[in-house]
């Protein structure tokens, strides 16, 4: 009787691990979405970000203004550097790697990155999942970080991250970049 059941919940789990392994990725549903949105064609060159940090209260607690420049080596590899100057007067910058996996995926890495960023990009769509470390209070901190960037319009893109500490909702970004 236990070793059916246990053969039982086996199967189910093996046919669930299958099912989920064959969906489309969640960023693949806005394949069909305008205009497109490239970490290769949006980030070449330069760009303006303004952004705002909200704590998991959804209260406001820190604003920014980013500097942006990137450049591609070629399709394949580039490099992404960003200059953050904070509502209190804090400097902070990022310079990416981003690789070319194929024509929808890609990685990135920067100095304050755990391990490597993974990315794709659909449509008027990029995902990207990292682990972020950053200074609270003169302690290093990892955070997770799922950031989704819509592409309104050739010069526009609309960034929405969710924030997590061991799975638990810490803070949002939202981040507003423009492109002349």
């Amino acid at each position: 009787m236990f070793i059916k059941r246990y053969l039982k919940v086996l199967c189910f789990v093996a046919s669930s691990l299958i099912l989920i392994s064959c969906a489309p990725s969640d960023a693949d549903i806005y394949s069909k979405n305008t205009p497109e949105l490239t970490v290769q064609n949006y980030f070449n060159g330069s760009a303006q970000a303004y952004g705002v940090l909200q704590n998991w209260r959804g209260e406001q607690s820190r604003r920014f203004v980013v500097t942006l420049n990137g450049q591609w080596k070629n399709k394949q590899e580039g490099l992404l550097h960003e200059e953050f100057v904070f509502d209190d007067g804090e400097k902070q910058s990022r310079d990416w790697t981003l690789t070319m996996v194929d024509a929808h995926h890609f990685t990135g890495t920067a100095h304050d990155v755990i391990g490597v960023a993974k990315g794709e990009q659909y449509g008027n769509t990029i995902h990207m999942q990292y682990v972020l470390q950053i200074m609270v209070d003169g302690k290093k901190m990892n955070i997770s970080v799922n950031d989704w960037l819509y592409a309104i319009n050739d010069n526009v893109v609309i960034n929405k991250s969710t924030l997590t500490k061991f799975g638990l909702h810490v803070g949002d970004l939202t981040i507003a970049f423009y492109k002349k």
